[in-house]
């Protein structure tokens, strides 16, 4: 069996036609589709959530020492950035 792709093309080529004549009805086709595909995936979160069950939250406790060393490894780069700000620099672009 021989596929002809002269036929195939001409098929293919004539659908930008088609659509834009029937420009309204493609627009409802598609319009419709994704709504019916939105409905179903909303539909199914739902049933999903209602299936499964809540467990109850964790509760973790505040590791205050560990916020302590972030703070202080902030406050060095801080520190570090304000020292680069207080340097002055040679202007290169300015005449001796």
């Amino acid at each position: 069996m021989k596929i002809k792709f002269k036929k195939f093309k001409n098929k293919i080529s004539k659908i930008p036609r088609i659509l834009a004549q029937k420009s309204f009805l493609f627009f409802l086709f598609l319009f419709l589709f994704f709504l019916l595909i939105s409905i179903f995936l909303f539909w199914k979160y739902e049933i999903s959530l209602k299936e499964r069950e809540v467990s109850p939250v964790q509760v973790r406790k505040f590791n205050r020492a560990k916020l302590e060393k972030i703070l202080k490894i902030w406050q060095e780069r801080r520190e570090e950035f304000e020292k680069i700000e207080e340097k002055k620099y040679k202007d290169p672009f300015s005449l001796p």
